[in-house]
């Protein structure tokens, strides 16, 4: 019995740890991607993500990081991804070169700004985002340059939390790249995905008007998306590096406490990535890869709900799936075996007599194995 009572004890802490985040992203924000995929998912989201973003000024991206990167809520210390060194907030900012690491932080592009051609104007949002504007130790900075993210084999510089510049060994691309570490590979990752989101309707264009950049490896002169090699990589981190704490508190502090005002949606709902892009690594062909894309598998939308709900599964080699929820005390209150073909798989559901309250979703294969599981909050 007290077994039983703790596990009941820990499910509800672990529910009200998930609701109380998930409850920061505001109210019916992403209503309009319901039921979309595909680039008519990404058209919605970048609408969503564009509507009442305001541009910030160069000089208040440096201020900003003081709410959104770092260490601790209130603290002084800068969360710098790129180095190990222990930056205080506004106090050791520089914005000249330096000679080694740990002599000062800079704001650091993600995606590197000559691929648009350096411009800050308001036509240029993308100079300022904080979604892709990181602080960054001023040396590996520059050893970054203009490169894009991949993955290093036989690196020409590592930093000092081993950091890497060098050729890169992901298929698809052998010129020179930046390769942050493990624990940082998804957010690099789902800023890259913003990138294309926010700003589909400028890639394309940013390659053809600056051809001399690396951004032609990275990103097609038509279609305003990534190469192939480049969204497989980014899906492979993705789901490797799944969204952190940390992710999503400077998410929340974005919308929140920037004058910014927007959030990067592959943070709030990363499963939008397998319904957005095509990748080879999105199907389970191992246990492993099961493991990191799990959630990738089932899509609850809307959530919270009343009414109906729609549910999303991806399917490879899974011809029979059965579909639970149950409620906080850990009792089965619904249950469904439903047939399954190659792809996306959508159902829909009449929640309108389930009482109000915490639910969790599981889907499974047929030998019991979870495949995903979500929490669901009907109203």
């Amino acid at each position: 019995m007290k077994s039983k009572i703790k596990i009941q004890f820990a499910l509800l802490t672990l529910l009200f740890i998930a609701i109380s985040g998930f409850c920061q992203i505001p109210s019916g924000y992403y209503n309009n991607a319901a039921g979309k995929t595909g680039d008519v998912l990404r058209a919605a989201l970048r609408d969503i993500i564009k509507n009442g973003q305001v541009k910030l000024s160069y000089a208040k991206v440096y201020t900003s990081f003081s709410t959104t990167d770092v260490t601790t809520s209130g603290g002084t210390i800068v969360w710098d991804m790129y180095s190990n060194c222990n930056y205080t907030v506004i106090t050791n900012q520089c914005t000249g070169g330096t000679s080694a690491e740990c002599q000062g932080y800079a704001r650091e592009h993600c995606m590197p700004n000559s691929w648009w051609g350096g411009i800050d104007d308001a036509n240029h949002p993308q100079y300022t985002d904080l979604n892709h504007l990181f602080p960054a130790d001023q040396y590996v900075n520059q050893e970054k340059s203009d490169h894009p993210i991949g993955q290093v084999t036989n690196p020409t510089y590592t930093s000092i939390n081993g950091s890497k510049v060098g050729p890169c060994s992901w298929s698809g691309y052998t010129g020179t790249v930046f390769e942050p570490i493990d624990e940082y590979k998804g957010d690099f990752a789902r800023a890259y995905l913003y990138l294309a989101t926010r700003y589909m309707d400028s890639l394309s264009h940013w390659v053809t008007s600056y051809s001399s950049t690396e951004a032609k490896y990275v990103i097609n002169s038509t279609g305003n998306n990534f190469k192939q090699w480049f969204i497989d990589m980014l899906v492979k981190w993705s789901n490797d590096d799944p969204v952190s704490q940390k992710e999503i508190d400077r998410n929340n502090n974005i919308y929140y406490n920037t004058t910014q005002h927007n959030r990067n949606p592959f943070i709030d709902h990363p499963e939008y990535i397998c319904e957005i892009w095509s990748s080879s690594y999105f199907t389970a062909t191992s246990v492993s890869e099961a493991k990191t894309i799990s959630d990738n598998y089932l899509v609850l939308y809307p959530n919270p709900a009343s009414g109906n709900i729609t549910y999303s599964i991806y399917s490879s080699d899974i011809s029979e799936i059965t579909f639970e929820m149950e409620n906080y005390l850990g009792q089965t209150i619904y249950k469904k075996k439903i047939e399954t073909q190659n792809g996306q798989n959508k159902f829909d559901l009449d929640i309108s007599n389930f009482q109000q309250g915490i639910y969790f979703v599981i889907t499974r294969k047929e030998n019991g194995d979870i495949i995903g599981s979500k929490q669901l909050v009907i109203q």
